[in-house]
């Protein structure tokens, strides 16, 4: 745990004890720092504290000096940009004698650019932080993975809701629902649609068909792309599912519900405190 000496600083935010810091698949790579309490150097009251990750306002994660000053120069290069392209509207006027007096609109250069690094304590991932319903991130640092730039739009501040715009492209989606059609394994196949956290159970409000592509290639990339957007620097299995791929007709539905695993017999208790070690899922 954390020297009381610095509970209130910044390292102690990074750092917040075995208690409330999960062990994750990266763990082992955390390069603890060497803290002196007290700045006297004489060995005694140092300690180690492991350090935040660094993400930008769209969460693409800060890992060098070089990556974070090639950052700020591509939205130095954007900013002029935009300059640039006010600065070609032009405003015409008729003056007392007929004639017409044009005026360039002059955008007042500003070399200031603002950029926000978030920094989210060890064991824990980012999240996105928005301030406004409406507001726009931008993933460009995700350009050339699909035609068209990624980008989410806030529906909800609490809950946090985004609407996701050019994730994948029609190619992709031809793909995946291509594969689950021709899927033969059972587990894995179309079929009638199924409820409950193990087994298959049908239900009379679940009419639909669902499949799914947990290893196809078009599957893996789409799955690597959804930890990419959610800030993730590496891959990790074990983090994500299969895509679901599902089919109604004019005859099928899931008829609205309340959705959650029950445990009547709490034969598998859970801790839902996720500001410790555990989830809320």
């Amino acid at each position: 745990s954390i020297h009381p000496a610095i509970d209130s600083s910044f390292l102690n935010y990074c750092d917040m004890g075995t208690e409330h810091t999960p062990i994750l698949p990266d763990h082992d790579y955390l390069h603890e720092i060497e803290v002196d309490l007290f700045e006297n150097n004489d060995g005694d009251d140092i300690i180690d504290v492991l350090p935040c990750h660094f993400h930008t306002r769209e969460g693409m994660r800060i890992t060098s000096h070089d990556m974070l000053v090639d950052v700020v120069m591509k939205l130095k290069e954007a900013k002029v940009k935009e300059s640039q392209e006010r600065q070609t509207e032009e405003e015409c006027s008729m003056t007392e004698d007929g004639s017409t007096v044009c005026t360039t609109n002059q955008d007042t250069h500003d070399d200031n650019i603002e950029l926000h690094l978030y920094a989210v304590p060890a064991g824990r991932q980012f999240m996105f932080a928005p301030s406004y319903v409406g507001e726009i991130f931008d993933l460009a640092y995700l350009d050339g993975e699909v035609p068209k730039p990624i980008s989410l739009k806030v529906m909800s501040l609490s809950p946090k809701v985004f609407d996701v715009f050019n994730f994948f492209d029609k190619e992709e989606s031809k793909d995946i629902v291509d594969k689950a059609l021709n899927e033969k394994k059972e587990s894995h196949r179309i079929k009638r649609s199924s409820t409950g956290a193990s087994g298959y159970n049908v239900i009379d409000t679940r009419t639909s068909e669902n499949g799914f592509d947990t290893h196809g290639k078009t599957a893996q990339k789409i799955k690597k792309r959804c930890l990419r957007v959610l800030g993730f620097d590496e891959y990790e299995e074990s983090f994500t599912d299969g895509l679901q791929v599902l089919r109604y007709n004019k005859t099928t539905a899931y008829i609205p519900h309340m959705d959650w695993i029950d445990d009547p017999s709490k034969s598998s208790p859970h801790d839902y405190e996720s500001a410790k070690l555990v989830t809320n899922r």
